[in-house]
């Protein structure tokens, strides 16, 4: 299995390859989109003007120069949720601009922009990003056709779902992506409309809790009775965790599906995305050492429950954050 991680700046790259990172995801804020649009309509969901993307082409054409002599490619995120019809043309203009230095990979959750990719034809890979809404057999049987090489299952997507999905696929040349760690967000991500920039909260960081109606539908029934408080931002203080690295470190806290490795390897899924395209340098590359590790003595068991104690000990904790519970 091979390890996706974020990069947020050139500066970055050869340290998480030397880290064992095998690709790379990137957001791009081209001059001629930032001068209509700002960003407060990103290209890429993120609202960060400098924190989480690279906003000049000199700088992507220093990328491509570390891609071809570390040979791990970098792809592209065009992941918004929507994108404007008068928006197209300048998306496929900065794509066009990208394909001239080898960037030939989008991740795109947009599925009207997938399909005027595809009219266009332009010659460009396509991953579907994480954030669709849905992912199951019959929605990749659909979508498999317009140029889109990989899947990557959302946040809530269980081994079964993932398991089913992968068995009932006739073309084996797709390649199947699943997240591992870090940024477990409550929400769907499809239909979470909230801002992620610097200067506001990211709003699944607020504190929040879950409860269910009673047989009445009157009131709110006493959450303790009906379902766990599911309060992320109570329990994990992310900007104390982000200042102070060496006493606050802890790998998978945010968000971890380590000890499912050998379940998604043995299922078909060959690529593990780490999230945090604005965490810390230092940060991930700790992610990234330790996941390779993981990853590497996957093979060294014959049963699920073994290696899933072998992480747990080898990590030193379980986190109650888990991607595949």
């Amino acid at each position: 299995m091979k390890i996706v991680t974020p990069l947020c700046c050139v500066e970055n790259y050869e340290r998480l390859v030397d880290a064992g990172a095998d690709e790379f995801f990137c957001g791009y804020n081209s001059h001629s989109w930032l001068e209509q649009y700002a960003n407060i309509v990103p290209m890429n969901r993120r609202e960060y003007l400098l924190s989480a993307n690279i906003c000049s082409l000199e700088e992507m054409k220093i990328l491509s120069s570390l891609v071809e002599k570390y040979k791990k490619p970098v792809k592209i995120t065009l992941n918004s949720l929507f994108y404007l019809r008068k928006q197209y043309d300048e998306i496929v203009k900065v794509i066009k601009q990208l394909m001239q230095y080898n960037f030939n990979t989008f991740i795109i959750s947009d599925i009207a922009l997938i399909m005027y990719l595809y009219e266009q034809k332009l010659n460009c890979k396509i991953h579907l990003s994480g954030e669709t809404a849905e992912v199951n057999s019959l929605m990749i049987d659909m979508l498999k056709k317009y140029n889109i090489t990989r899947f990557v299952f959302h946040r809530k997507n269980s081994i079964e779902e993932i398991r089913s999905c992968i068995e009932n696929c006739d073309d084996k040349n797709i390649e199947f992506e699943a997240f591992m760690l870090n940024e477990l967000c409550p929400y769907t991500g499809a239909f979470c409309g909230s801002w992620h920039c610097d200067e506001l909260l990211h709003i699944c960081k607020l504190p929040f809790k879950v409860e269910k109606f009673n047989s009445d539908l009157n009131c709110f029934a006493d959450v303790e009775k009906n379902m766990t408080v599911y309060n992320r931002a109570s329990r994990v203080n992310f900007r104390k965790i982000n200042d102070d690295i060496d006493e606050n470190y802890r790998f998978g806290v945010t968000g971890c599906g380590a000890c499912k490795i050998f379940e998604l390897e043995k299922a078909g899924v060959g690529f593990v995305k780490v999230v945090g395209r604005d965490k810390k340098l230092d940060l991930i590359e700790k992610d990234i050492r330790i996941l390779r590790k993981l990853l590497d003595c996957a093979n060294d068991f014959s049963e699920s429950s073994e290696y899933s104690a072998y992480v747990k000990k080898a990590i030193g904790h379980c986190n109650e954050m888990c991607y595949y519970r």
